[in-house]
């Protein structure tokens, strides 16, 4: 979110000037921000790389090689995100040429408050991703009446392109705390007989997201961690073991029930047992991807944040150690 006394446009004219400073070392702060998500636990990740007059194609030229070093270490999608607006910052054509250069989704930023022109510019991003054949990840912060008609704009899109369907991610998505509980019932309805997810920070502040009904409609949710020590925010730790923290406070409890059960939004919905009780994690044929953690068990791990001291990935150490004393 923009910095106290700035608007989002503000935040944009500030971070053309940053980014040709920060360019020549992004693969390795790129390097290194995998590192922290690894010690963390974090071994798969949806990754939104800027795509801009400013930088071109060369953030995204780094991530791919900052993630071809850590291919087996490290799973990751790539949203191309049009940071400083698709539309006011003219960027449909470095969109399109990216691609073909591992990314996985097309990214959005706010239709109204950014580009000033929704149906113009969700119009334009749900166009690259059917000619390329692409999911969509916005990030779309309004929420002002302008937000909510943008969220029922892009479902009323998704209803109408087959091509779309269990592709399309909300992020942030704040109008969704802004309808009364009919229209968000009919929402949410609708979001998930499309499959659209929403991607959260688990946010705090003035609007607290309606998470639990989402997830009670069927409607996938994501946890993820906006800004990691940026220009943008400095609250950012890229813990998911924190969000699960975070969620357990806002819509879950206290007690030890509701802390373990709390960790699914850290894991992808994985949980080792089922609501009554039942084994269903890990099994046969599942992969071999777990996180070994100081704690005596996992409801401690999400009210106490705890250490994490090895990670493993498709079977393999990715990060920390294993003691044999």
């Amino acid at each position: 979110m923009p910095r106290k006394g700035k608007t989002i446009m503000d935040m944009i004219a500030r971070e053309e000037v940053l980014l040709p400073q920060l360019l020549p070392t992004s693969q390795e702060r790129a390097d290194q921000l995998i590192q922290l998500l690894l010690s963390h636990g974090t071994t798969t990740a949806r990754s939104h790389c800027n795509i801009d007059p400013v930088s071109g194609l060369k953030s995204l030229e780094h991530l791919n090689l900052a993630l071809a070093a850590r291919r087996d270490d490290f799973d990751c999608d790539i949203v191309a995100f049009p940071q400083h607006g698709l539309l006011n910052s003219d960027v449909d054509g470095l969109m399109r040429d990216s691609m073909d250069l591992g990314v996985t989704h097309v990214g959005g930023l706010d239709p109204t408050n950014v580009d000033g022109a929704m149906e113009a510019s969700l119009d334009a991003m749900f166009q690259i991703a059917l000619d390329h054949d692409k999911g969509v990840d916005i990030h779309i912060h309004e929420s002002t009446p302008a937000g909510i008609a943008a969220l029922h704009y892009m479902v009323d899109t998704v209803e109408a392109n087959a091509a779309l369907r269990d592709r399309v991610t909300f992020s942030h998505a704040f109008a969704l705390a802004k309808m009364d509980e009919g229209a968000l019932d009919e929402m949410a309805g609708r979001m998930a007989a499309q499959g659209i997810s929403v991607a959260t920070s688990v946010s705090i502040g003035k609007s607290v997201m309606p998470l639990q009904v989402l997830r009670d409609k069927g409607v996938a949710i994501m946890a993820g961690t906006d800004s990691v020590i940026d220009h943008w925010s400095p609250f950012g730790t890229g813990d998911m073991v924190d969000k699960a923290n975070l969620y357990a406070q806002l819509y879950a409890g206290s007690d030890e029930e509701s802390l373990s059960r709390s960790l699914w939004i850290a894991t992808g919905d994985v949980l080792p047992l089922n609501a009554q009780g039942e084994r269903v994690w890990p099994a046969v044929g599942d992969a071999a991807g777990f996180v070994l953690t100081e704690a005596s068990c996992s409801a401690e791990t999400v009210a106490r944040c705890s250490a994490r001291h090895a990670t493993f990935h498709k079977g393999r150490l990715v990060s920390g150690r294993v003691s044999t004393a």
